[in-house]
């Protein structure tokens, strides 16, 4: 959820499966320091990765390349 705005690649990508001429496709990479994963449905394309800091905080890298923290509370 990004501010008051929240989506479900989930359920966007079940609406369009199967659909004629229409891409879906989730592809991930995933080991114990870093989560990558790359959604694709249509002409639209999301990547999401996190790395691991520690036990208990992870960190987005953007596609601006700029970093965002998360701490586990």
């Amino acid at each position: 959820m990004l501010g008051n705005v929240s989506s479900c690649y989930k359920a966007q990508l079940d609406l369009y499966d199967g659909v004629l001429n229409l891409e879906t496709n989730v592809y991930e990479e995933i080991d114990n320091n870093r989560y990558y994963i790359e959604i694709t449905y249509g002409p639209n394309i999301f990547d999401y990765e996190f790395i691991k800091i520690s036990s208990t905080s992870i960190k987005q890298i953007l596609i601006t390349g700029d970093e965002v923290f998360f701490i586990l509370q």
